[in-house]
């Protein structure tokens, strides 16, 4: 997509989110995100199939950065490949913090968008799941992995919504910290 084709797209999303917040995410069309945007409504839609994955749009970006990330490093156990791709899609996240934080509340207000949200957040986790099952990971292991780095970036992700001066690779390194802690801690029973 050439700068032109970038900027449409970044203007359509925050019309979009402009127009969420002040009238509802139920009450707006593509057409008034369009017109809001000073773009047409074919352009809206040469953009996203509708208002809904709209806000969803970065998911491909995503899914494409964590496996190249996971395809260029070095040899490593699986779940540090893996935390090397969600460490990779941070910079999507950080470019625009505050368009994401009010992304992230209109899919909080809706039921609709969370059952969205969390179809993504399982593609994604399959996909980091394929990439290591591709550089050698088991059947087992990756999708093990797969479904724990999922987990990971989102508790991260969460965390860093509420914390806007932190950087996200930062807390995605903290929350995978906690998972290998956790995972090796001992059971005391009663």
């Amino acid at each position: 997509m050439g700068s032109r084709g970038i900027e449409s797209r970044r203007r359509l999303e925050q019309a979009a989110l402009k127009l969420y917040r002040h009238h509802g995410y139920g009450e707006i069309t593509a057409a008034q995100i369009a017109e809001r945007a000073g773009l047409t409504e074919r352009t809206f839609f040469r953009h996203f199939a509708d208002k809904r994955e709209m806000l969803f749009a970065n998911g491909s970006a995503m899914e494409q950065l964590a496996i190249r990330a996971i395809q260029d490093a070095a040899p490593a156990p699986a779940f540090q490949l893996a935390i090397t791709g969600l460490r990779a899609v941070a910079p999507l996240f950080e470019e625009h913090p505050d368009l994401v934080r009010e992304r992230q509340r209109i899919i909080d207000a809706h039921v609709d968008l969370q059952e969205r949200e969390l179809t993504k957040r399982n593609q994604f986790s399959d996909a980091i799941g394929t990439a290591l099952r591709d550089v050698g990971a088991s059947d087992t292991a990756a999708a093990l992995t797969g479904a724990l780095a999922g987990v990971v970036f989102h508790d991260a992700f969460v965390r860093w919504l509420r914390e806007p001066t932190r950087e996200l690779a930062a807390v995605i390194d903290e929350s995978a910290s906690s998972v290998r802690q956790l995972t090796a801690m001992p059971v005391t029973q009663s």
